[in-house]
């Protein structure tokens, strides 16, 4: 445990006691990627718990992690977001070349422009906002690049599909004019047979 001591562009310096400081950077406060400074998390003064990850006795340098006192978001992560899976997430950033979609807190997929609609898309930012809830399929997982490419063209192409399936394995009702006539056509065979 420490006090945060300064802030940087590149981390915050922790003051862990006797004349002690350990740097926290920016790439170990969080697993959330989207920390751009460090200063949206934290400020002079807070009080933090850190994990110590490296000892240089000769440069008198300590590297602490925060992020390190919580598993790792993408542990398993292609066991619970398997190739073909449908997914729901929130955007969480739009760029030229496509949208970032939080799964889970700390792991989001990109939607490559090329997936974000059958029709070309010259400009994600005219279809999508941050904050927009978009579903999607997984196309593929790399756990070791920290990647999860996603498709909304091939989710919607999906649904179509499911929707016409459903609607043609879908018995038919006859039309009621069908049924009444039915019903005269065999009340005049009968009569026809005598019955």
């Amino acid at each position: 445990e420490g006090v945060v001591k300064n802030v940087t562009d590149f981390g915050v310096f922790v003051d862990i006691g006797e004349e002690i400081d350990g740097l926290v950077h920016i790439s170990d406060l969080t697993w959330n990627q989207r920390v751009k400074h460090p200063g949206e998390i934290l400020k002079r003064g807070d009080r933090v718990r850190a994990k110590v990850i490296k000892v240089d006795p000769h440069a008198q340098k300590f590297s602490l992690g925060i992020k390190h006192l919580e598993a790792d978001p993408w542990e398993g992560v292609e066991n619970r977001f398997r190739k073909g899976n449908a997914v729901t997430g929130t955007i969480t950033r739009v760029a030229d070349f496509g949208v970032f979609v939080e799964l889970e807190e700390g792991v989001e997929g990109l939607v490559h422009i090329s997936e974000l609609a059958r029709e070309k898309v010259d400009s994600p930012h005219v279809l999508f906002k941050a904050g927009d809830s978009v579903s999607a399929l997984v196309l593929s997982v790399d756990r070791t690049g920290k990647k999860i490419s996603l498709s909304i063209r091939a989710y919607e192409e999906g649904m179509e599909r499911k929707d016409l399936e459903s609607y043609m394995s879908r018995p038919a009702d006859p039309p009621e004019n069908m049924t009444v006539l039915g019903e005269a056509l065999t009340r005049a065979k009968m009569k026809v047979n005598g019955e």
